[in-house]
């Protein structure tokens, strides 16, 4: 992420420095008697902002961390949906459910991520997170790609 990628201009009051927004969604398509889910973390440049006060390195640095948890999440969805018994009458259920289970450990690991990383403010302990955080997508990087196909 660079700077520009926080296009959103508008007077924040929140308290926070930067607001990342980052969506991952399900999409099932059927083709041709094929399954494919796609699971794709986007970053969304026109609804995230950086308050221009606190613009850094460091900051942009602590919001890439964000979009990489969630890259990492989709691939975790990825692999659970690889690996799981899908067929064409219960692959929404089965990967809502998948979704839910794995938004919600998402969600706990953002949340790790600020409260130790002090929003980025604790430089070397972003250091090491952003490390834990490169290690684990190395260790998914099989699911990498966006779309999982299922054989109907």
């Amino acid at each position: 992420l660079t700077e520009g990628d926080f296009q959103l201009k508008k007077n924040v009051r929140l308290p926070y420095a930067a607001l990342s927004y980052i969506t991952i969604r399900p999409e099932v398509k059927n083709k041709n008697g094929m399954i494919e889910v796609v699971i794709e973390a986007t970053f969304d440049t026109k609804r995230s902002w950086m308050k221009k006060n606190s613009v850094s390195q460091r900051l942009i640095s602590h919001e890439q961390g964000h979009f990489d948890i969630a890259e990492l999440h989709a691939r975790i969805i990825r692999k659970e949906i690889s690996q799981s018994k899908i067929t064409s009458k219960n692959v929404h259920r089965k990967v809502n459910r998948i979704y839910k289970k794995v938004m919600k450990e998402l969600n706990c690991y953002s949340k790790q991520y600020d409260d130790i990383t002090d929003f980025s403010r604790n430089e070397a302990i972003q250091g090491e997170w952003i490390e834990r955080i490169r290690t684990e997508l190395d260790s998914l990087a099989e699911f990498s790609d966006p779309i999982v196909y299922l054989n109907n």
